[in-house]
């Protein structure tokens, strides 16, 4: 476990012209110096690797949540955009939403023999949509994002996303035309919060745009 975790598989560095979601919230100097394919001069350590294979491991088990609540749509999907400069690309983590089937899902919970705290939440997940939402939940993106204790904290502080997420989220809201929530998971007590990015948010359509000019002119 231990050697695969730390071993991982580094993506090759090449020069590009788009950019990723996920860089939304990084300066333009190291947008790009990616684009132009310069390695990193601090390249992740074991640490930071197992940090990230922790949020792989909270994006799968909301997944399997939403599978097992009966609302899960798909995941991974690629949205572009084109319309403010160099592309933007990148993948949403899930897309929900729809009437769950009750029985047929509280049915698969038990069957799958998942743990007694996510049994327990599942059903009262679908208990809570079964009583406040009558008609289905409607579509919406969820992007997944592990923290720490002190970055759970600030979210809950400043009810807003850190580092940027909140513009790699409003790329998918955005050109998907959907609402989308960050979800946040504290890797160290399982605390969570909800951040909603909403489609039409102005003051995130001003940065995003601002953001995609600024490095595309860089790069030019």
């Amino acid at each position: 476990w231990n050697q695969s975790v730390d071993v991982g598989e580094d993506r090759p560095v090449t020069p590009r012209n788009r950019l990723w979601a996920s860089e939304l919230g990084k300066s333009d100097l190291d947008i790009y110096l990616k684009l132009i394919g310069e390695p990193v001069s601090n390249p992740f350590d074991a640490r930071a690797r197992r940090k990230f294979e922790a949020g792989n491991l909270f994006e799968w088990v909301v997944k399997l949540v939403l599978i097992r609540c009966g609302i899960y749509k798909s995941s991974q999907d690629w949205i572009g955009n084109k319309d403010f400069g160099l592309e933007v690309s990148g993948k949403l983590d899930h897309l929900a939403g729809g009437q769950p089937n009750y029985e047929q899902a509280k049915k698969e919970i038990e069957a799958l023999e998942l743990p007694e705290l996510f049994t327990r939440a599942t059903e009262q997940i679908l208990d809570h949509f079964k009583q406040n939402y009558l008609d289905g939940l409607p579509k919406q993106i969820i992007e997944v994002k592990s923290t720490s204790s002190f970055g759970i904290e600030k979210v809950y502080f400043t009810g807003q996303g850190l580092a940027g997420h909140d513009l790699q989220a409003f790329h998918y809201a955005y050109n998907k035309k959907l609402p989308a929530v960050l979800l946040y998971i504290c890797r160290d007590d399982l605390r969570m919060a909800e951040i909603p990015i909403l489609p039409d948010n102005e003051a995130l359509l001003a940065r995003y745009k601002a953001k995609i000019a600024s490095v595309s002119d860089f790069y030019s």
